[in-house]
């Protein structure tokens, strides 16, 4: 699948970034995985991550999971997790 642009906006860190979806991983009731390069459109950096997305209908339950993961953020044990706006 060729690089397709998918959203702009403000990371959890108030930096500048835009993702591209590369391919599809996954999906299920309340939306979809997808692998994505996310690049920082101030410094061009570049990342490859797993972006979960939904319908803002949905988005109640992602915004739970982001609470749930947020207690544990110091954990060795947990994966990063970042809100893009």
């Amino acid at each position: 699948m060729t690089d397709v642009p998918m959203v702009s906006g403000l990371d959890s860190d108030g930096i500048v970034v835009e993702w591209t979806k590369v391919k599809n991983l996954g999906s299920g009731s309340y939306g979809q995985v997808h692998l994505a390069k996310l690049s920082n459109l101030i410094s061009g950096d570049h990342l490859l991550a797993a972006v979960k997305s939904c319908a803002y209908s949905r988005s109640a339950s992602i915004q739970k999971e982001l609470h749930i993961l947020r207690q544990f953020e110091d954990s060795n044990r947990i994966v990063e997790c970042s809100v893009m706006w």
